[in-house]
């Protein structure tokens, strides 16, 4: 259970970087660029996992993940800047939606009862959060960069459980130490030769050390407790921790059919676990 609080608490603070960020005026792009930078590095040294393989097909499916997630980090930082955390980021938690459909098609696998049941929950918790925003933002810039960052999370999400079902000895570090690195060289021509501060380099280091140790707790978690326990906890505490973060230090405050997705979007990660 420690595993499984110290990846939710990493997690935590891995969003609240977001949006500290973009409040503080850093340049995000860097921020991106040096999370990286950060995990990449602390994938060769972080304990257990053994030694980094050499199966091409891992380093294809790393260099995948890089992609998409170097994608869907970009559009967060750009949708914070035009609306709030807490919805943002549960609609992205969301994008579990992706790798669930292609588990349907890709690996024939069937869903239950009840997670047919998220995901028309899921639907809902999306449609009904967007809906409410759409109408308060103008432009429609929140609406492009959140489904951007959807899709893409959704994609890194793909790429994840298709490592997983191949998963080797050393093939966990290969696939995130080639996904990192494809990350940082996309991250390089945003730069536009700017120089990142202290500021900059503080956040960078701290967003790459906590989404890796997330990554790696929720894992080794998974190993000791059933899955359906793991990462229904897991899915629906980051929306509720992330959320109740958002209100405490940034005064957000959802109301009506805002938050009433929100209560449905961590009812249908439950369910999607069940």
């Amino acid at each position: 259970m420690i595993h499984l609080l110290g990846a939710i608490t990493a997690n935590a603070i891995f969003a609240q970087t977001y949006k500290f960020s973009v409040a503080r005026g850093y340049d995000v792009d860097w921020v991106c660029m040096l999370s990286f930078v950060s995990s990449a590095m602390l994938v060769l040294v972080i304990p257990g996992g053994g030694p980094v393989g050499s199966d091409w097909r891992v380093a294809a499916l790393g260099a995948a993940y890089g992609v998409a997630g170097w994608l869907a980090q970009l559009a967060f930082f750009r949708a914070l800047r035009y609306g709030p955390l807490s919805v943002s980021y549960t609609i992205v938690a969301l994008s579990v939606l992706v790798p669930i459909l292609g588990s349907i098609l890709l690996w024939n696998e069937h869903p239950t009862l009840g997670q047919s049941v998220a995901l028309v929950g899921a639907v809902l918790a999306v449609v009904l959060m967007g809906d409410v925003e759409l109408r308060r933002l103008q432009p429609l810039s929140w609406g492009g960069w959140v489904g951007l960052s959807f899709l893409a999370s959704g994609m890194a999400n793909l790429d994840m459980k298709a490592m997983a079902s191949m998963e080797s000895d050393g093939s966990r570090r290969l696939f995130l130490l080639v996904g990192y690195g494809v990350s940082v060289l996309f991250s390089l021509p945003l730069l536009r030769r700017r120089r990142a501060g202290w500021p900059e380099a503080l956040a960078g280091g701290t967003r790459g050390a906590a989404i890796l140790l997330a990554n790696w707790l929720l894992l080794t978690a998974a190993g000791l407790l059933p899955g359906y326990v793991v990462f229904a906890a897991y899915g629906s505490s980051i929306v509720m921790v992330n959320v109740v973060a958002a209100i405490l230090f940034w005064r957000e405050r959802p109301r009506g059919r805002a938050l009433g997705g929100i209560v449905l979007a961590v009812a249908a990660i439950v369910l999607f676990n069940v």
